[in-house]
């Protein structure tokens, strides 16, 4: 009798869920961004934006980043869908990203911001604010990813993610 009633119970929490439109849910894949490395123009532009800054004052330039890229293009992604500008998402910064991403690194940075005026109104306001500009030219930072997407009102986000690999 129990095993009838188990059953029928099953059966019941069953429809219910299809009957409300409701589906379980399947886990996601492991977080492992690993994007291609062919840059768009824009993401180029920023790249040479960049590496002109840190060339300037005796810098190597970046180099560009599978598991970087495919991290700040789908960070400026989640922030173009959702017109936030922030450096978490769910309440996880871009350290927790790069580790699920599998970065083998042990140093990270990250600037985002938020323009209609293009890669190069971006980079200069990146360079007068202290905590980016320090990203930009730490000489300990050997990589780059770069994101840039538009939301739905024609607004660009962009997302610069700096690492240094052990």
């Amino acid at each position: 009798m129990r095993s009838v009633f188990i059953k029928l119970v099953f059966l019941l929490f069953t429809c219910l869920l299809t009957c409300s439109g409701q589906t379980a849910v399947k886990p996601s894949p492991p977080f492992k961004e690993k994007y291609s490395t062919v840059l768009s123009t824009e993401e180029k532009e920023l790249l040479d934006l960049t590496n002109r800054k840190r060339i300037k004052k005796g810098l190597n330039p970046l180099k560009v980043s599978k598991y970087l890229m495919g991290t700040a293009r789908k960070h400026s992604e989640r922030m173009a869908r959702h017109h936030h500008l922030t450096h978490l998402i769910k309440g996880k910064n871009f350290l927790y990203r790069l580790r699920r991403a599998g970065y083998p690194g042990n140093k990270a940075g990250e600037n985002v911001g938020r323009s209609r005026k293009g890669a190069e109104r971006v980079i200069h306001l990146w360079m007068n604010s202290p905590n980016h500009r320090v990203n930009i030219l730490n000489p300990q930072f050997k990589d780059i990813g770069i994101g840039i997407s538009t939301a739905s009102n024609g607004e660009k986000f962009y997302t610069q993610v700096f690492g240094a690999q052990r």
